[in-house]
């Protein structure tokens, strides 16, 4: 008898003192990358430095998934079948969903319709694990107007985002709306120290250096995971109890 009481409270203990864990599930610019390719980060990977010592994170985020292709390809299998009531889930995808980069060449991989259906079957999924999940929508590209300004480039994927959220009585922290208002701030030279731009020679990753205005380098990376702190914080989510405090810049 004295045995299993022990155990008892000693389970009991356990489940008291779990870590809170969250979990990360989007594309590239969510995604971890080995230091071998550093400057390259995505916010999901740094997003551990803003949250308290005894946050777990578990960032499943894949490069160039799309909502369809992440399930097809069992990524979301991995996350479904471990995620546990109370963890905390994020989900950011659209820059492949969308695809249309370039215009000309651009075409959607999945269209509106079914991008809203493929975020709500993953919310669902989560809830009924007894998980919180949060929607994020994607944040801006460097796609610059003839007036020197950030521009808008994703039509209305942001917005079938907000509209998932609304039905189903999601959290919603709009990274889209935020990056454009933050970037919007800064000079097209001065966004090049966030994205991708990188000279020749500099990192052995990028031998060639690079031009890229989708990804993002570690500045960039932190930036972004300090927005969705931040407005997480303002929110009042209950996510938010698991970061530092965000010193404003």
């Amino acid at each position: 008898m004295k045995l299993i009481l022990l155990l008892f409270f000693t389970f009991t203990s356990f489940v008291l003192t779990a870590s809170p864990v969250i979990w990360l599930i989007g594309d590239s610019t969510v995604a971890n990358y080995p230091e071998k390719r550093t400057p390259l980060a995505g916010w999901g990977q740094v997003l551990g430095e803003l949250c308290k010592d005894d946050v777990v994170i578990n960032n499943k985020a894949v490069s160039g998934t799309t909502t369809h292709t992440f399930r097809k390809g069992k990524h979301w299998d991995k996350v479904i079948s471990k995620i546990n009531r109370g963890d905390f889930l994020f989900i950011q995808f659209g820059h492949n969903d969308h695809y249309a980069y370039d215009p000309p060449k651009g075409i959607a991989l999945v269209s509106t319709d079914d991008y809203k259906k493929n975020l709500i079957r993953y919310l669902n999924e989560a809830k009924s694990k007894g998980a919180i999940p949060i929607l994020v929508t994607q944040m801006c590209r460097r796609v610059f107007g003839e007036d020197g300004k950030i521009s808008k480039s994703f039509d209305n994927y942001p917005d079938t985002v907000k509209e998932a959220a609304k039905e189903t009585g999601t959290p919603l922290i709009d990274l889209y709306e935020i990056s454009f208002t933050e970037f919007g701030k800064m000079t097209k030279e001065e966004t090049k120290d966030i994205f991708l731009f990188l000279p020749p020679d500099k990192y052995p990753a990028f031998p060639k250096g690079k031009t890229d205005g989708v990804h993002f380098q570690l500045n960039g990376a932190r930036k972004l995971a300090g927005w969705v702190v931040k407005d997480a914080k303002k929110q009042k989510l209950k996510i938010s109890k698991l970061f530092k405090e965000y010193e404003k810049e």
